[in-house]
């Protein structure tokens, strides 16, 4: 596999600490490949669980899809029937926001300078001028945010519905389904599991320490992890009041053949949804006019479905020669970068992550990417046929 060939080289040069790949053609995985050290002197191992950051809110979306396969909720319905208080845009308050909205990004939710759940706070308070969080900050014309606290709401909307804590909702909906032990915060890993995870790590262009950004010692502390100011435990926790706690958009705690499971789904694989359901979930909801910013942290999005990023082919973008619209997502926070994405007419796709990186990774050629996600995708297509 030429990706492995990147990943080597980049770790093997101290750009990471390590590195996870694996790769399916026609619905077989037919490469996987880690290197590397989790912690000093220690390797990383093939069940070493991280952190994968966004890539956590496909499984966000996954259960609210469920629901809605279920008929318990409509998702171009008013969502403040579910999730407890009204939610409008302050605006526009005339305006309902639906479920879909959110899922794709596009509900004008944008995030402030905290959008961390703690116990003790309520979501509410975000979107209330006198809740503690209120954020004055508004859309922009191009109706695209990306929205790490419109992922809060949606697990609010799934507790609200399920009854059960997002975290147990998610592993009963989706991560149990498909046979994976991974979780959000560490929610039911076993303790074996967890010894061997890995933390994230940033480091310094000019300094040859890597400094851990997350999980140093999750054994240390009680699982699933949570912001408690007081020290509360999270029995406290009221269910349906503060979907922020359990980190859906980002807590997914979970190794790379986790991540090749979660790849079956976006194929259809798996008993969870058929190719037809993944097909009208990935359906482009919003996609970006070619001159037109998205005010993102990074202008990296092309297309979004129903909680399901999408890479298409015939746009500007950061596989050069896609033959066809790839359908995922990308994982970017604490140090980690990676994906997951998908063909899903020929079933075959991809998944990578690496443990840390340096504080300004070396930016890409082609796209807003960093290099090293570029060449990490592009390898991977070339390898499985994806690029003309």
């Amino acid at each position: 596999m030429r990706a492995a060939e990147v990943l080597n080289d980049f770790v093997a040069q101290n750009f990471a600490p390590a590195g996870a790949l694996a790769q399916i053609a026609n619905g077989r995985v037919i490469g996987c490949r880690v290197v590397g050290e989790r912690a000093p002197n220690v390797p990383f191992a093939i069940n070493s669980k991280v952190r994968v950051a966004s890539i956590s809110k496909l499984i966000v979306g996954f259960c609210i899809h469920k629901l809605a396969i279920e008929g318990k909720i409509d998702l171009d319905a008013d969502c403040s029937q579910y999730i407890g208080f009204m939610l409008r845009h302050p605006n526009q308050p005339n305006r309902a926001i639906n479920t879909r909205m959110i899922l794709s990004h596009t509900s004008c939710i944008r995030d402030g300078d905290n959008y961390q759940g703690k116990l003790g706070e309520t979501l509410r308070s975000f979107f209330e001028p006198n809740g503690g969080h209120w954020s004055t900050e508004v859309s922009h014309d191009s109706k695209f945010a990306y929205s790490n606290l419109g992922y809060g709401v949606l697990a609010q909307i799934i507790e609200n519905i399920t009854g059960h804590r997002f975290d147990l909702a998610a592993k009963n909906l989706i991560l149990d389904k498909i046979g994976v032990d991974a979780g959000f915060n560490w929610s039911g890993i076993s303790d074996e599991l967890v010894s061997q995870s890995s933390p994230l790590y940033r480091r310094a262009a000019n300094s040859a320490d890597w400094r851990v950004q997350v999980d140093g010692n999750p054994l240390a502390l009680p699982r699933p992890t949570h912001n408690s100011p007081n020290g509360a435990p999270l029995s406290d926790y009221i269910i349906g009041t503060n979907g922020l706690l359990l980190s859906p958009q980002g807590g997914l705690r979970a190794n790379i053949m986790d991540l090749m499971k979660i790849a079956e789904i976006l194929m259809g694989r798996t008993s969870v949804f058929s190719q037809t359901q993944i097909a009208m979930m990935a359906q482009p909801v919003w996609e970006k006019p070619d001159d037109l910013a998205t005010g993102s942290e990074r202008e990296v999005f092309q297309s979004f479905g129903s909680g399901i990023h999408r890479i298409e082919a015939e746009n500007q973008g950061p596989i050069i020669g896609l033959k066809r619209d790839l359908i995922g997502h990308y994982g970017q926070a604490y140090g980690l970068l990676g994906g997951v994405w998908v063909d899903a007419q020929t079933s075959s796709g991809f998944a990578w992550f690496i443990n840390g990186s340096l504080e300004e990774p070396q930016v890409g050629v082609r796209s807003s990417l960093f290099a090293i996600e570029e060449d990490m995708m592009q390898a991977c297509a070339e390898d499985l046929g994806l690029c003309r």
